[in-house]
């Protein structure tokens, strides 16, 4: 699997298969295995890529990797090892997705173990993070609409928040359309005492959604743009979850340790999981943003 894909499924919090090879090989070393992963609560199956780091690059056969993959639960001792499926790949090479049929829990830390038949090991711990919610907060309507939204408790990281704003308007040719945009909300959280607060800044966003289809159709402006709906989703992750620099870069964080917490070899594991609400604002928040109100 193309590692620069992996990056990208792990900030979207899915493991895919089936995509072209284009393994970066780590030579000259001792260290045995390079793991991709992800920890989840959301999900039934936990999975892991596994790479075998060679001497000289070469095609994987079919056969089972050489290596004991295993997990276990710290805050409960619950111990499990992992079965290994082979992903043929169009070049004739494969990969190796170690996986274990169960939930991870919230909060709790995972210990991963990868052993080959030479004792070689390597190992990374991983705490999933503590459940959360969204929860709305008052708007202020004096800093030009800023609907503040608050992450609360130990939540170690969020990233990839957005808002995906669903609205109608008329064109002037074929009458009325529904229509959204998502817009990200980069550089408007920050975390405090009670949790990471969310700062929309509701009439930015407006202002960005109306130049987006005027600039592109030929919107009736005197009927203006209606918000019909307002989604904000965002990731909740693991403390260790921190690209360089901030910016999650597939081209920078493929390359071996730049993004790693895996002892003794390469990768990167992680914990997190998906978080979204509808955001319902009255009239008068929406009215003052600059939206039409029915």
């Amino acid at each position: 699997m193309n590692r620069k894909i992996i990056i990208i499924g792990l900030l979207l919090l899915i493991l895919s298969a089936g995509c072209d090879s284009d393994v970066d090989p780590v030579l000259g070393t001792d260290q045995p295995f390079t793991l991709f992963g992800l920890f989840s609560p959301q999900l039934d199956t936990q999975r892991v890529l596994v790479f075998p780091i060679e001497p000289e690059l070469q095609l994987l056969g079919n056969e089972a990797l050489d290596a004991r993959f295993t997990s276990t639960d710290l805050t409960n001792q619950d111990m499990r090892v992992w079965s290994d499926s082979i992903l043929p790949q169009p070049n004739g090479e494969v990969n190796h997705m170690f996986w274990s049929s169960f939930t991870a829990e919230f909060d709790h830390t995972y210990l991963v173990e990868v052993e080959d038949s030479d004792g070689r090991r390597v190992e990374v711990s991983v705490r999933v993070p503590p459940e959360t919610e969204i929860v709305l907060q008052d708007t202020d309507l004096i800093s030009g609409i800023i609907v503040p939204v608050l992450i609360p408790g130990d939540v170690p990281n969020i990233f990839k928040v957005e808002v995906r704003y669903g609205f109608d308007y008329r064109l002037t040719t074929a009458g009325q359309k529904i229509d959204n945009l998502t817009i990200s909300q980069e550089g408007r959280f920050q975390k405090t005492e009670e949790g990471w607060l969310i700062r929309i800044n509701l009439r930015s966003d407006f202002v960005t959604i109306r130049d987006f289809i005027q600039d592109r159709l030929p919107v009736d402006r005197s009927y203006g743009f209606d918000l019909q709906g307002m989604l904000l989703r965002l990731v909740v992750a693991s403390a260790d979850w921190q690209p360089p620099g901030g910016v999650f870069d597939p081209d920078v964080l493929v390359q071996p340790g730049t993004l790693s917490n895996v002892e003794n070899g390469f990768g990167f594991v992680g914990a997190g999981y998906r978080l979204q609400e509808n955001l319902a604002l009255p009239d008068s928040v929406k009215r003052e943003a600059g939206f039409r109100i029915r």
